[in-house]
């Protein structure tokens, strides 16, 4: 099904679920929920985008499995993105690429073990040293699949998957979704960036 360019900032959150749907698996996604924020980051009302400088798609129909789109900027300046590899959560990182997108811009693919951390409260995880896991840390563990695109306008398009007490720790049998879906989500131009009022 093609997705509909939004026609303006209203009609954008509606353009990032279809497209969200269309390349990663229609209704299977679960229900979506779409926050907006402020150029200070602060979260806006619901319905109201007028003031968004970044929106997010959250989809999952329960707190084990969900999706996620963000489309705002990137907030890197001068700080390159292919860096990243070498940065993002040191030990936690399970596999990290880099690659250029079709625009020109830099593509980071990254798969993050994050593990519950009671210290920090009920339900926080904190970044987990994937050298030092067992398969007795599975039910303890929360991975996530990242693909986040730097365009070239300075704008960021970000599609997160993320599992819970995952069975395992390979990719291939986490994730139901694949990283060729993901990056075609993440590179879409038709969600490349918040539209302007």
């Amino acid at each position: 099904m093609p997705v509909t360019p939004a026609a303006s900032l209203a009609d954008f959150p509606s353009t990032m679920v279809s497209a969200t749907r269309n390349f990663l698996g229609g209704s299977d996604l679960g229900p979506a929920t779409v926050a907006s924020f402020s150029s200070h980051g602060a979260r806006l009302a619901a319905g109201h985008v007028d003031d968004a400088r970044s929106l997010d798609v959250s989809f999952g129909s329960d707190s084990t499995h969900s999706w996620k789109l963000y489309v705002g900027p990137s907030g890197q300046g001068a700080d390159s993105p292919t860096t990243r590899c070498d940065s993002v959560l040191g030990a936690s990182l399970l596999s990290c690429d880099t690659g250029k997108a079709p625009d020109g811009g830099t593509a980071v693919t990254t798969v993050v073990v994050l593990r519950l951390n009671s210290q920090l409260g009920s339900g926080i995880y904190s970044p987990a040293d994937v050298k030092s896991l067992t398969d007795g840390d599975l039910p303890d563990l929360r991975v996530e699949r990242n693909v986040r695109v730097f365009h070239p306008s300075g704008s960021m398009t970000s599609v997160t998957e993320t599992v819970v007490a995952p069975k395992s720790l390979d990719p291939a049998a986490v994730f139901s979704s694949s990283l060729a879906q993901m990056t075609k989500l993440a590179t879409d131009p038709d969600v490349e960036a918040v539209p302007a009022k």
